[in-house]
């Protein structure tokens, strides 16, 4: 007992030294509902989702440049807009390809569970996108795609009806079985985000319901927090909960890592909705639904050198 509660608070003084810090402020930290992002290897083009509240939800992905310091107006993506919700873009470092999941049919009938997408460059423009062929479907959801250079591919589903991780290797039809990731990052809880860094031995992802979350007062249900998981000699690690600056009583997920591993982006929702020093009136009400810090998802940055502290 003595030891674990050293380590975690080794963890937690390591972690203190870093900071989490808003992302492209007029892009990804504003009054919207921003949920997550994934930047082409020089950093100046992004690919993030918006969640809009509708008949259920709602979700778009978006991008937009950076151009002489400046990120130019979003642009929904062609192929994205609705009535499919489109989630999780991961795209890869030549910017020439994005891996996506989306509720779309590949018939046009009824609207199935997620699944992943690809879509290619042509031009300026993107050829539609195709559904992802091989084994990874299965059952139920399948969302999160990352892509390692090893030519694996990462995800979550729900294809034994709770969402856990799992991975799957390239083969000449495609992607090859579902293989789980292990119990040890398959026990915190509902899975359902998920970023591996470029030398594929960091993991970091979001999980609802784990036994430590941590719950702001009168929020009643999960909200999800981040956990790390480190791979040595080809076996991942127990998870481990990621502490502040990174997880706080608001929902946290959609974790990515930058193409050099440099940087961790995730989505928060804190603001001044999870704060508990403040008592509201209807006008710091209205200011505060006003502000990025409105309760919605915005996108922050921290330095990857922080997960070391969670060995």
């Amino acid at each position: 007992m003595a030891l674990a509660l050293g380590a975690a608070l080794s963890s937690a003084g390591a972690a203190a030294r870093y900071r989490a810090l808003p992302v492209a402020p007029e892009i990804l930290f504003t009054p919207r509902d921003e949920r997550g992002v994934s930047f082409t290897a020089d950093g100046r083009t992004a690919f993030f989702t918006v969640r809009l509240a509708a008949e259920g939800y709602l979700q778009v992905i978006c991008t937009s440049t950076l151009r002489e310091g400046h990120w130019a107006e979003p642009q929904v993506l062609p192929f994205s807009g609705g009535p499919a919700f489109d989630a999780d873009p991961f795209v890869t470092a030549d910017g020439k390809t994005l891996y996506f999941a989306s509720s779309r049919s590949p018939e046009g009938g009824e609207t199935p569970v997620l699944d992943i997408w690809v879509a290619e460059r042509a031009g300026a423009g993107w050829k539609p996108p195709r559904r992802l062929a091989g084994k990874v479907r299965g059952k139920g959801s399948v969302r999160s795609p990352v892509l390692g250079r090893s030519g694996r591919l990462y995800f979550s589903s729900t294809r034994d009806g709770s969402n856990k991780l799992y991975y799957a290797d390239p083969t000449a039809d495609g992607l090859g079985e579902a293989v789980p990731l292990g119990e040890g990052l398959n026990g915190a809880g509902e899975a359902v985000g998920l970023a591996v860094n470029p030398a594929e031995d960091t993991l970091v992802f979001a999980a609802l319901g784990g036994a430590d979350e941590l719950l702001a007062p009168g929020q009643v249900y999960p909200r999800g927090d981040l956990y790390v998981s480190h791979r040595t000699n080809g076996v991942w690690s127990p998870a481990r909960r990621l502490g502040e600056p990174i997880n706080t009583a608001a929902a946290e997920g959609s974790p990515s890592f930058s193409s050099d591993g440099r940087w961790l982006y995730f989505m928060s929702e804190r603001g001044f909705a999870t704060r508990q020093d403040i008592v509201l009136t209807y006008d710091a009400l209205e200011r505060g639904l006003a502000t990025s810090l409105n309760g919605r998802g915005n996108i922050y940055r921290i330095d990857a050198r922080v997960l070391e502290a969670y060995r």
